[in-house]
C-alpha cells in the first residue's frame, strides 16, 4: 500500500567522439564533439541522420575536458532517471553506455594509454612490441590492462594535490591520464574493453599508409617516382577533388590525410 509503479524504459546508448574542422582544409580550426545514437536500433536506421543525438562540440574545450559533465549525466541515467511518455505517463528511463566508438587516438586518451608512440601501444592489453611474438600467441597471456591501474594512478596524483603532472604518466606500464579516467565513474562501461577499433583509422589509413611508404622506399627507382609525382600533380577527379602538393621524396612523414 502507497506504492507508485511506473514502467521501466532501458535503452543503451552507442557513444561517437572525433574532431571536425572549422574551415575547408581540414588541418586547422578544430572542434571537438560527442554525439550518441540508441544502440538497440537496426543498424539501417541507427545510421540515420534523425536517430543520431547530438551532445555538445567546443571550439576550445577537448574532448576529454567536456567529459566530467557528460559522465554526470551518464551516472544518473545509469540509476535512472524519470521522464514522459508520449502518452503522458511517467516512466523511468535507464539508459547505460554500451561502447565509445573513435579513432584510436581518441580511444588512447579514453583508456588511458599513452598511444601508438608508446612501447605497449595496446589501449587492451600490456603486451610489450619490443619483445618477438611467437606463434602460438603465448605472448598476450594474462596481459589485460587493468582500470584499477588508472584508479592506482588518478589516487596518488590527487594525493599529491594535484599539481605533480609528471604523476599522470607511468612510462614503463604504459598509461598516461588525459581525462579518460571520469570514464571509471560509469558500471555499465569498461575503457579498456568497450572501445572498437574504426576501420577508416586501422585499415584504410594506417595500411595503406605503410603500403605507400614500402613502395616508394624499395620498389620504386628514382625516374619511376618521377613518373607517378607528375601523374599525381595533373590528377584531377569529381569525387577526389584534393591534389597532392608534397613531394614524394618527404613519403617518410605522411599523415594520414596525405
Amino acid at each position: 500500500p502507497g506504492r507508485i509503479f511506473k514502467p521501466v524504459r532501458i535503452i543503451p546508448i552507442n557513444l561517437f567522439t572525433d574532431d571536425m574542422s572549422g574551415n575547408r582544409t581540414k588541418k586547422h580550426n578544430k572542434f571537438d564533439s560527442w554525439i550518441f545514437v540508441p544502440a538497440a536500433l537496426p543498424l539501417k536506421m541507427r545510421h540515420q541522420l534523425e536517430y543520431t543525438q547530438f551532445i555538445c562540440t567546443a571550439h576550445i574545450l577537448s574532448a576529454m575536458e567536456m567529459l566530467p559533465a557528460i559522465v554526470d549525466d551518464l551516472v544518473l541515467l545509469e540509476d535512472g532517471v524519470e521522464m514522459r511518455m508520449s502518452d503522458g505517463e511517467p516512466c523511468l528511463v535507464i539508459a547505460p553506455v554500451q561502447f565509445i566508438t573513435a579513432d584510436n587516438a581518441r580511444h588512447a586518451e579514453i583508456a588511458s594509454t599513452i598511444g601508438a608512440m608508446s612501447n605497449k601501444p595496446c589501449r587492451k592489453c600490456t603486451w610489450d612490441k619490443r619483445t618477438i611474438p611467437v606463434p602460438d600467441g603465448s605472448n598476450y597471456q594474462n596481459t589485460r590492462r587493468c582500470e584499477s591501474i588508472v584508479h592506482q594512478i588518478y589516487q596518488a596524483f590527487c594525493q599529491s594535490g594535484g599539481v605533480d603532472s609528471s604523476l599522470l604518466v607511468d612510462e614503463q606500464r604504459g598509461y598516461k591520464l588525459t581525462g579518460g579516467q571520469e570514464l571509471l565513474r560509469l558500471r555499465s562501461f569498461g575503457t579498456m574493453l568497450d572501445c572498437p577499433i574504426e576501420l577508416l583509422h586501422t585499415v584504410m589509413l594506417g595500411v595503406g599508409k605503410e603500403l605507400v611508404k614500402d613502395m616508394l622506399q624499395h620498389y620504386l627507382n628514382p625516374s619511376q617516382k618521377e613518373i607517378l609525382q607528375s601523374m599525381l600533380f595533373s590528377y584531377n577527379s569529381k569525387g577526389f577533388s584534393r591534389k597532392l602538393r608534397s613531394s614524394l621524396r618527404l613519403h617518410g612523414s605522411f599523415l594520414g590525410r596525405d
